[in-house]
């Protein structure tokens, strides 16, 4: 059923482009001629599975009380109203609609402009209000190149015909893709805040070499999964860039038309002295070392 292939964790995390989010989901709508309340129901039926997965008649609901985190429970059941209005939205519309709604009150007026896409989600990303700032200053502090790029990659849809309004986003082919989902993207931010700066220019060098084995092509829509769990399990952006040993290296590699993968690549192995081929598969070379710490440290300097 398309509606159990909708990953709410992607829309209250802001992970995913509206296409790989929600198309499944929209086109279940249109097949079966389904409204708003039906929607509805199905978020009812959500809730009650989920809090009856682990049986627990003398106790209650265990899931929801004890194991579920309120944050995250509280982040869905909001989530609910926005998505029931698919039945009347476009993918890319009700996406919009959700960043907007969830833009938090004390950073001021709901952006516009060329990156106020991507700067709504990687807000979303972060999920505590407390980082909500931190993030929006680094942003704002990032080199141009690498605020175009965040810009540019996280306002693509990933169908074709759809856009975000122009108010909020770049100029950006909807006829060209394909989109990419980072996966663990805001998980990788998340424990990256302390250095939020240095966490936002890796994940744009990662878009970038994205784009490089993926490059932009008339017709070719869809979204390419970006799997960054290695760079995430490694540790926080700073730390990465602090400890990056000559080595080694970070390269994404593309594994098929629709995956790619970040890897961590021992360039010489120490122990056998041997040098150890790079992979065979296509792939780009990530800027992951103590020169991004160096920018950062420029960029603060600037301010004052």
């Amino acid at each position: 059923m398309a509606a159990r292939r909708f990953n709410h964790g992607w829309l209250v995390q802001a992970e995913a482009p509206p296409g790989v989010l929600l198309s499944k989901f929209k086109q279940l709508l249109a097949i079966g001629g389904l409204s708003a309340q039906d929607v509805a129901f199905y978020f009812v039926h959500w809730l009650t599975d989920l809090g009856g997965a682990e049986g627990t008649p003398l106790v209650g609901a265990e899931k929801y009380v004890v194991k579920f985190p309120h944050a995250v429970l509280n982040s869905f059941i909001r989530s609910f109203p926005v998505v029931q209005q698919l039945a009347t939205l476009t993918e890319t519309e009700l996406m919009e609609q959700f960043l907007v709604e969830w833009w938090p009150d004390a950073l001021g007026p709901i952006p516009s402009g060329p990156a106020a896409v991507a700067l709504m989600r990687l807000v979303v990303h972060v999920q505590s209000p407390a980082a909500h700032a931190t993030v929006v200053e680094a942003f704002n502090l990032l080199p141009e190149d690498d605020r175009t790029t965040l810009a540019t990659e996280m306002a693509r849809t990933g169908i074709d015909g759809q856009a975000y309004t122009t108010v909020r986003s770049p100029q950006v082919d909807s006829a060209t893709g394909p989109a990419f989902l980072l996966y663990y993207g805001p998980a990788f931010l998340r424990q990256s805040v302390g250095n939020a700066l240095v966490g936002l220019r890796v994940l744009a060098g990662v878009y970038r070499a994205a784009r490089a084995l993926f490059p932009p092509s008339e017709g070719i829509g869809g979204t390419v999964l970006v799997y960054i769990d290695q760079l995430k399990a490694g540790g926080d952006a700073e730390s990465l860039c602090t400890c990056q040993q000559p080595s080694k290296i970070w390269i994404l590699v593309r594994k098929s038309e629709r995956e790619c993968v970040v890897q961590h690549h021992t360039v010489f192995d120490e122990t056998s002295m041997k040098v150890s081929p790079l992979p065979v598969e296509e792939h780009r070379v990530l800027k992951v070392d103590s020169s991004l710490l160096d920018t950062a440290t420029e960029a603060r300097a600037a301010m004052f």
